[in-house]
């Protein structure tokens, strides 16, 4: 089985947008995946309520 890089093995320049951010001033950091807590994941259980 293998598993997926630790986040100090991925390079910042592998999201599309960092050197865009990184140019105004920002940090990007590659965090690891958490089930059930992306944005999407979020923004569907906020729908469903009444």
């Amino acid at each position: 089985m293998s598993r997926s890089p630790s986040p100090r093995r991925i390079g910042i320049t592998t999201t599309p947008s960092s050197s865009l951010v990184r140019s105004l001033g920002g940090e990007v950091r590659v965090l690891e995946y958490l089930p059930d807590r992306s944005a999407t994941a979020i923004i569907g259980r906020m729908r469903s309520l009444p």
